[in-house]
C-alpha cells in the first residue's frame, strides 16, 4: 500500500476520532447543563471552591476544576445550554474530555448533596456595583488571582500562596456585601510591588496585575480610589496598549486580561478618558465577535459605549449603539444585566427626546426587577422616570417617587454612591420647588457623603447643584460664581470637564453672570453654551439653555436695544415652544421667568 492511502486512512481516523471526541464532549456538557437547572451558579461556586479546598484533588486536576467552575460566565454558557461557546473556552483553557468527566462527576455530586441549599433565588444584592461588575466579566475569581500568583514567582511556598488566595476571596465576598473598610484592610494585606521599579515586560505585567487588580476592583464597587489606583492604570495601559504586551501562557491568563481590559475600560470611563475607553472597547467588541461571546458581554460593552458617545456628543453614534443594544437586549440570559440594559435605553432614549420610547424601555425593565425581586433596579428606574416628572414640571409626583427611592436604597443598606445620587437629584427638585429649606439640609448631607467618590462627573454636578441652590435659592449669585470658578481652579476636575459637562458648565456661568447684572458675560456664556447644544445637548437642556438666552435678549432689550427682542421672539417661536410641546412640560423655574418677563 502506497504511503499517501496510509495517510488517508490516517486523516480519517483522526476525523472520526475528533468528531467522536467532540460528541463525547458535546454529551458531558448537556448533562451539566440537564443538572443545573434551577440551581443558583454563585452558590454552587461556593460549595464548589469549599469542596476542592475538602478533597484530595490532583493539583493539576484541581486547577482546572477551577478554571473550569470559578468563572461564572462558563457556568452561565452551560446552563443556558450554549455548548459550541463552551467547547471552544475548553480548548483555550485546554481542558480534556478526562477532566471534564470528572468535573462532570464533582458538580453532580455536589449538587445532589446540597440540592435545597442550592435551588435558584434572587436576593437583594448589598453592592449592586459588584453584581453588575460580575455579570459583566470584570471580577477575577480566586483561582484567577492564583494563577497570577503562580505564574508571578513572587513565592514558592504553597501555604503563602493559599493564604494569600484567602485573603482575595475575602476582599472579594467584603466588596459583595459593600464592606468597603474591610476591603481596606484586606488590599493593604495583599501583596506590595514598588511600581516605580517595574521594568516593560510580561512578568511585569502579570506582577502588576498582582497587585493594582484589587485596587481597581475595588475603585469599581464602591467608585472610590485607593492610592496609586491611577498610576497603576495608566502602566498598564501602556504595557498591554502602547507597547502590547502579551504573555506566552496557558488559555487562564488570556480571560484574565481580557477581564482587566474591561475592567480598565470602567476606571477611565470614571476619569472621563474617553480616547482610552474607546481604543479598550474597540478591541473588546472585536474580540466579542471574533469569537461569538455572550451577549450579556456584548451588551455590557455596547453600554459604555453608549456612556462614552453620549458625553462626547456623537449623537449619531450614540443612536447606533442604542439600535444594536436594542437588537439584543431581549437574548440577554441574565436578568440582572437585562434589566441593566433596559434601564440603560431608558435613560439614553430620554437624553435623545424620544420620551414614550424611553418610558417604554424603563417599564420593560422595571417588570424584569419585579419579577426577579432585583430590588436595586426596582428603585433605579422609578428613579429616572422621577427625574422626566421633574424635568417636565410634575414636582409633587417626582417628589413622591424619590423619597420612596431613598428610604428603599437606605433600608436596604445601599452604597453611599447610590444614595448620595438619588440625594442629590432631590436638592435639585427642591431648588426648582422653591422648597429652600429642605434642600439646605440635603444639601449638607450629599456635600459630606459624596467628597470621597472618584467619579469626576459626580464632583463636578455636586458642585453645580449647590451653585443653583445659591442662585435659585439664597438669591446669592455670588456665592455661585465662586463655587464655579472654585471648580474651574482644579486642574483634574477641569480637565476632565468635557461634553454635556462642558456644557452644564458653561450654562451655570451664564445664569451667574445673568443674576449678577453681567448682561455680556452672561450673553457671551449663554451664546457658547447654545453653540453647544448640536454636539453635547439633550432636548431638555436645550430647552433650559433656549430659554435663559431669551430671557437675557429681552433684558437687554429693556435696557440697551428693542433689537434684542427680535432674537428673543425667534428663540421662542423655533426652539422653546416647539420642546416644551414635545417634551411635555407644565412649568420650569426658567420658562416661569420668561413668562414674566413676557408679561412686562
Amino acid at each position: 500500500m502506497k504511503l499517501s492511502s496510509y495517510a488517508i486512512i490516517c486523516s480519517c481516523i483522526l476525523e472520526v476520532f475528533i468528531k467522536m471526541t467532540e460528541e463525547n464532549i458535546a454529551q458531558i456538557l448537556k448533562k451539566i447543563s440537564s443538572d443545573l437547572k434551577d440551581i443558583s451558579i454563585s452558590e454552587l461556586l461556593k460549595v464548589i471552591r469549599k469542596a476542592l479546598v475538602a478533597k484530595d484533588i490532583p493539583e493539576n486536576l484541581k486547577r482546572k476544576i477551577y478554571m473550569f467552575s470559578s468563572n461564572p460566565e462558563i457556568m452561565k454558557l452551560i446552563k443556558e445550554g450554549k455548548i459550541e461557546n463552551v467547547s471552544k473556552i475548553l480548548k483555550r483553557l485546554n481542558i480534556t474530555i478526562h477532566d471534564l468527566q470528572s468535573i462532570k462527576d464533582l458538580v453532580s455530586k455536589i449538587i445532589s448533596e446540597n440540592k435545597e441549599k442550592l435551588i435558584e433565588r434572587t436576593l437583594e444584592p448589598k453592592n449592586p456595583y459588584f453584581i453588575y461588575s460580575m455579570h459583566a466579566g470584570r471580577v477575577l475569581s480566586p483561582e484567577e488571582y492564583r494563577a497570577l500568583l503562580e505564574l508571578s514567582g513572587l513565592y514558592d511556598k504553597k501555604e503563602v500562596i493559599n493564604k494569600i488566595v484567602s485573603l482575595y476571596t475575602r476582599l472579594i465576598e467584603s466588596l459583595e456585601n459593600n464592606e468597603s473598610e474591610q476591603a481596606r484592610e484586606i488590599i493593604e494585606s495583599l501583596p506590595k510591588v514598588n511600581i516605580s521599579k517595574l521594568t516593560q515586560d510580561p512578568v511585569t505585567l502579570i506582577l502588576l496585575i498582582l497587585v493594582g487588580y484589587p485596587k481597581i476592583l475595588y475603585e469599581m464597587c464602591t467608585y472610590q480610589q485607593l492610592e496609586s489606583t491611577t498610576e497603576i492604570c495608566d502602566r498598564l495601559y501602556t504595557m498591554l496598549y502602547d507597547l502590547g504586551i502579551k504573555p506566552s501562557t496557558e488559555g487562564i491568563i488570556d480571560e484574565i486580561i481580557i477581564k482587566v481590559k474591561r475592567s480598565l475600560a470602567f476606571h477611565y470611563f470614571v476619569r472621563r478618558e474617553f480616547e482610552r475607553i474607546l481604543t479598550i472597547l474597540k478591541e473588546l467588541e472585536y474580540i466579542e465577535e471574533s469569537r461569538r461571546g455572550r451577549v450579556d458581554t456584548k451588551a455590557s460593552i455596547y453600554n459604555l459605549y453608549l456612556h462614552v458617545y453620549n458625553e462626547i456628543g456623537d449623537k449619531e453614534k450614540l443612536r447606533e449603539y442604542i439600535n444594536r443594544l436594542r437588537s439584543i437586549v431581549d437574548f440577554i440570559a441574565s436578568p440582572y444585566i437585562k434589566v441593566a440594559m433596559y434601564n440603560s435605553l431608558g435613560n439614553y432614549l430620554q437624553s435623545l427626546g424620544d420620551i414614550q420610547k424611553a418610558l417604554n424601555a424603563y417599564n420593560k425593565g422595571y417588570e424584569i426587577a419585579k419579577r426577579y425581586n432585583i430590588t436595586f433596579y426596582a428603585d433605579v428606574i422609578p428613579h429616572n422616570i422621577a427625574i422626566i416628572k421633574h424635568q417636565q414640571g410634575y414636582y409633587d409626583e417626582a417628589e413622591k417617587i424619590l423619597l420612596d427611592v431613598l428610604k428603599s436604597r437606605k433600608e436596604a443598606g445601599g452604597t453611599q454612591y447610590a444614595i448620595s445620587y438619588v440625594i442629590r437629584n432631590l436638592v435639585a427638585l427642591y431648588v426648582d420647588k422653591k422648597d429652600c429649606k429642605k434642600a439646605a439640609e440635603l444639601l449638607k448631607e450629599i456635600e459630606q457623603i459624596g467628597k470621597n467618590f472618584a467619579d469626576l462627573m459626580f464632583q463636578v454636578e455636586n458642585a453645580l447643584v449647590c451653585a443653583y441652590y445659591y442662585m435659585r435659592c439664597k438669591n446669592d449669585p455670588k456665592k455661585a460664581f465662586e463655587v464655579l470658578t472654585y471648580i474651574s481652579k482644579d486642574e483634574k476636575l477641569i480637565g476632565s470637564i468635557r461634553g454635556s459637562l462642558k456644557l452644564s458648565m458653561t450654562m451655570a456661568f451664564a445664569e451667574a453672570y445673568y443674576r449678577m447684572g453681567n448682561l455680556e458675560q452672561a450673553l457671551n456664556y449663554a451664546s457658547l453654551a447654545h453653540s453647544y447644544l448640536r454636539p453635547y445637548g439633550d432636548p431638555w437642556t436645550t430647552f433650559s439653555v433656549s430659554t435663559l438666552l431669551a430671557i437675557i435678549y429681552l433684558e437687554k432689550a429693556r435696557t440697551e436695544s428693542p433689537i434684542y427682542k427680535d432674537a428673543a421672539y425667534t428663540l421662542i417661536n423655533s426652539e422653546i415652544e416647539p420642546l416644551r410641546e414635545k417634551l411635555g412640560i407644565i412649568q420650569h423655574p426658567l420658562y416661569d421667568e420668561l413668562k414674566e418677563k413676557l408679561k412686562q
